[in-house]
């Protein structure tokens, strides 16, 4: 059975980035912001644009620059243009935002966070057959959302126990994580219409259901390219979300 998805997709792709950052590894001081935006010519199978804005902004707090404040943000939308056969054109999936993990929310599975796809159960409800008394299911798994906002203040700090020698190597800190992926294009959806005072699936199209984190990471430009640990509780958490307090990467820092 072919599962696969061909779409011929042409895009305009343009990229502005600012650096004043006072290093290129382990900077405390200075902004990097990135600007990017896509969008498909007419013509293609999927007609839709995107936008994400990425920036982070450091503060030293004092003279030799060993306690540091970091704010990270991210902004993110994209949706379908123009009509196809009297219809409205929307956002493709494989283009969804997704939160959890170490790049956007730490604490969280990666890509666990947003919305559900939710669906016709061809079984029915109530005893339904054939969909005569049709009912709705949600997936398991995030399905994604065509707009995000992410966050994340981090207070960096000298590591414990770390010799002159490793200190420019090792970079230990503090953070709080914060996001939400929702879908615009959202509509309420009953579990069982058919039902008096049947209750409706969360709405995914809430901009506001924040999933928060706080916890702990240490980065080293190890030998082998670097090696990044963190430790991370979730305290605002919503049904479905997967929980990893430990995640462990290579090859990437903040």
């Amino acid at each position: 059975m072919n599962n696969t998805l061909d779409t011929d997709d042409f895009d305009i792709s343009l990229t502005w980035t600012r650096n004043n950052l006072n290093r290129g590894i382990f900077p405390t001081s200075g902004n990097h912001q990135r600007l990017t935006t896509k969008v498909t010519v007419p013509g293609s199978d999927a007609q839709y644009f995107k936008i994400q804005y990425d920036a982070r902004q450091y503060f030293p707090l004092n003279q030799k620059q060993s306690f540091a404040l970091l704010f990270r943000g991210r902004l993110g939308y994209g949706n379908g243009y123009g009509k196809t056969d009297g219809n409205d054109n929307l956002f493709p999936f494989y283009e969804n935002f997704y939160a959890g993990g170490f790049t956007t929310l730490r604490g969280f599975g990666s890509n666990s966070v947003g919305p559900r796809a939710v669906y016709n159960d061809p079984t029915g409800c109530s005893g339904g057959v054939g969909g005569n008394n049709p009912c709705y299911s949600a997936t398991d798994e995030s399905a994604g959302g065509n707009a995000t906002m992410l966050g994340s203040m981090e207070l960096i700090v000298p590591t414990p126990f770390a010799s002159d020698a490793v200190r420019n190597q090792i970079r230990t800190s503090l953070f709080v994580d914060a996001a939400s992926v929702w879908d615009t294009e959202f509509q309420d959806v009953a579990i069982d219409p058919n039902l008096p005072g049947s209750e409706y699936y969360y709405d995914y199209s809430d901009p506001f259901a924040f999933r928060v984190s706080v916890g702990a990471a240490v980065q080293w430009m190890s030998p082998m390219g670097p090696l990044v640990f963190s430790l991370a509780t979730p305290i605002e958490i919503y049904e479905g979300d997967d929980e990893e307090v430990f995640t462990f990467t290579i090859g990437r820092t903040f």
